[in-house]
């Protein structure tokens, strides 16, 4: 197979999208990670379903991703309410699930080891998941749907495993666990901060 474009591994999995926009995942799958329909591992690529897929990130196990049309959809373990799809149970999604109406995504980021992800759409920084710093909205609940962190414009966005960052008008904010946010203490973060050098 040729033509890949885009590829992000997780932990234990991987998926890549194609040229033509089909998403392919493969690997474990124990939550329904690989959004396959099931919780059987792959050793190959496996398609996810149908194409037009546009980005994706994957998390510890679970994966966001983005459509053309600008719509989200997110599959795999969802106890945290990590998935932004309005519940947080132990019910894991096997297939995409699609996040709300809004047609305005741009950008996806999952925690490459924490329970959170965020989102953007129409300039607007969204966050959700497990309750905690990493969110940046400003207390530690958990958050069940997406969660606005502040308006744009955004350019930027990377979510590590209890921290988030971002670029907005070409300045750093960070958010989440002190010792990684670049603040020079080791104090958390609520809400999204100023990177100074």
């Amino acid at each position: 197979m040729t033509g890949w474009t885009q590829v992000s591994a997780g932990s234990g999995n991987t998926c890549a999208v194609r040229s033509d926009a089909t998403l392919w995942c493969w690997g474990a799958n124990g939550t329904g990670q690989l959004g396959v329909g099931d919780t059987t591992g792959r050793r190959v690529p496996t398609q996810v379903g149908g194409a037009a897929w546009a980005s994706f990130d994957t998390g510890p196990d679970h994966i966001c991703a983005l459509k053309t049309d600008g719509t989200r959809y997110c599959w795999g373990a969802n106890d945290t309410g990590q998935l932004g799809i309005g519940d947080s149970t132990a019910t894991d999604r096997l297939t995409p699930v699609m996040v709300s109406s809004r047609t305005s995504w741009t950008r996806v980021a999952m925690a490459t080891g924490g329970r959170h992800a965020c989102g953007q759409a129409a300039g607007v920084r969204y966050c959700w998941g497990l309750g905690a710093p990493g969110l940046g909205v400003g207390d530690l609940a958990t958050r069940t749907t997406p969660s606005a962190v502040f308006d744009g414009p955004w350019t930027g966005l990377s979510a590590g495993f209890g921290h988030t960052c971002g670029i907005r008008n070409t300045h750093l904010y960070c958010w989440g666990e002190g010792p990684a946010l670049g603040l020079d203490t080791d104090d958390d973060a609520v809400t999204p901060a100023l990177i100074a050098a």
